[in-house]
């Protein structure tokens, strides 16, 4: 008797088991989740039979959730325990009624901590794994996912190609400290220092590509050695908003158009905060009246600074203008956002500690104290390039450099001030010396999308994350150029398609570039 005919066909039973085995081994299956914070989702199916536990496993491998079984009419004592445990937002329930019944369906829906319930089937074991299939597995090959609509899921293609580079300004040596926003129309609209003459200078774009030769190239401010650090935004009306340093002055400015080009004459310029030499690595945002809000590196002191204006152009001398910390040689490329009840959130560099830091402020202006200050990562010396965002909770998304190990990382936290611990910390790029000059935002499914510098390559590098830790190993990233010293100081945002659009400094040549997909 051969080998091969030797082998007896193993039980459904035995089947079952060596398969929630293989599962566990992924993490994906028993009692305990692979995430110290718990689960998004966690799948549901039958322990009577294995077809439907087995497809499953590659989906839950995707959203590093659970399998958890259930008889056919109840909910196993134990299930529910780890159900309450992990708190899922989403339970998908895996096959028809006659595998799980609308009695286990209604059990779970009716869990104290209200989770979203989904039944994925199909008319039998068969039609089940592919309906799974498609409900995780959605895009094609070549495709990624982008967020869904009203009709499902939205895919586009993976950012390789297709890139288009556009030289927008070469009067001189012009483009870095590049910060970009896009106006109505999806045009760019960016704020950069022209180094030949000491200035700050705007280009706003007639076409969403920068590509219609008929850009709009202005310099808003050339009163002193100036237009270092800039930081963009657009009031409700789409004017330029810049916060920038003065190196002249040692002082921090800034400018609000009152056009959409910067182009009558009549802007405001003001000066913020001129204390000290301060008003390096500025980030601003608008507050919900539109007044400007602007994080910032005090040299002199050493701190992280903020300034809260009580007007639209930081003109009307009661601005609150504070430190928020001060512990160390801190607040290095701090990148500022908002949060729902209109308070900052900053992360930055200390310098002194060589780590990562997050400051959650309690109070719109930083000033009534209490502010939560975090060290979000201290593994290497690390920390600086930060950029931040918040996702659907709140919860701080940051990009930045590790500079012990040359690559570029992502920290998400699982709290909104970063401060419970369990933080998802992880290295997205480390094929050289990668992640200087970060800009993050998040696409619409929640994934961080990072444009970077890669030094070694002197190239400008662009990482689409497949989940919202960039923990999946299925994240692309692409070279988008590499055709000189190109990739300095960029500064993303994405279309209203959900596509990349970067400004960057092209250190070779001494041109502002943009490139989009």
């Amino acid at each position: 008797m051969s080998a091969r005919s030797s082998i007896r066909p193993m039980a459904p039973v035995r089947v079952l088991l060596v398969v929630l085995m293989i599962l566990v081994g992924f993490g994906v299956a028993g009692a305990d989740s692979p995430d110290p914070r718990g689960a998004d989702v966690a799948y549901i199916a039958t322990g009577t039979n294995f077809p439907d536990a087995l497809g499953a496993g590659p989906a839950a491998a995707l959203g590093s959730g659970p399998i958890l079984l259930v008889q056919t009419d109840s909910v196993p004592s134990q299930t529910t325990t780890e159900l309450n445990r992990l708190e899922p937002r989403l339970i998908v329930i895996v096959g028809g009624t006659a595998a799980v019944s609308t009695t286990v369906e209604n059990t779970l829906k009716g869990l104290s901590f209200g989770p979203t319930v989904i039944r994925v089937s199909g008319s039998n074991r068969y039609a089940t794994a592919a309906a799974i299939s498609q409900q995780a597995f959605p895009c094609a090959e070549g495709e990624v996912m982008a967020g869904r609509d009203r009709q499902g899921v939205v895919c586009r293609p993976e950012l390789s190609g297709n890139w288009s580079t556009q030289e927008v300004d070469s009067t001189g040596t012009v483009g870095a400290y590049t910060s970009i926003a896009l106006d109505a129309f999806g045009n760019p609209v960016i704020s950069y220092h022209d180094s030949t003459n000491t200035s700050l200078k705007l280009a706003h774009c007639d076409d969403p590509a920068c590509s219609g030769g008929g850009e709009s190239i202005v310099t808003v401010d050339n009163t002193a050695n100036l237009g270092y650090y800039t930081s963009l935004a657009l009031d409700s009306s789409g004017y330029p908003v810049i916060a920038y340093y003065d190196a002249t002055n040692t002082s921090l400015k800034l400018a609000h158009c009152n056009d959409p080009n910067c182009s009558s004459g009549g802007e405001s310029i003001v000066t913020v905060d001129n204390t000290a030499n301060l008003g390096w690595y500025t980030s601003l945002v608008l507050d919900s009246s539109g007044n400007p809000v602007i994080a910032y590196h005090d040299v002199t002191s050493a701190s992280l600074k903020l300034a809260h204006c009580d007007d639209a152009n930081c003109s009307g001398g009661g601005e609150s203008i504070v430190t928020v910390d001060n512990t160390a040689d801190v607040g290095y490329t701090p990148s500022l956002v908002l949060d729902a009840a209109g308070n900052p959130v900053i992360s930055y560099y200390d310098s002194s500690n060589s780590s990562l830091k997050l400051a959650h402020c309690n109070d719109a202006n930083c000033s009534s104290g209490g502010d939560s200050l975090v060290t979000v990562d201290n593994d290497a010396e690390l920390g600086r390039y930060t950029s931040l965002v918040l996702d659907s909770t709140g919860y701080p998304v940051i990009s930045y450099y590790d500079n012990a190990n040359t690559s570029l990382k992502l920290a998400h936290c699982n709290d909104a001030n970063c401060s419970s611990g369990g933080d998802s910390i992880v290295t997205v790029d480390n094929t050289a010396d990668v992640g200087w000059y970060t800009s993050l935002v998040l696409d619409s499914a929640g994934n961080p999308v990072i444009s970077y510098y890669d030094l070694t390559n002197s190239a400008l590098k662009v990482a689409q994350c497949d989940d919202a830790n960039c923990s999946g190993g299925g994240e692309s990233i692409v070279t988008v150029d590499n055709t000189a010293t190109v990739g300095w100081d960029s500064s993303l945002v994405l279309d209203p398609a959900g596509n990349p659009v970067v400004s960057y400094y092209d250190a070779t040549n001494g041109d502002l570039n943009v490139t989009s997909f």
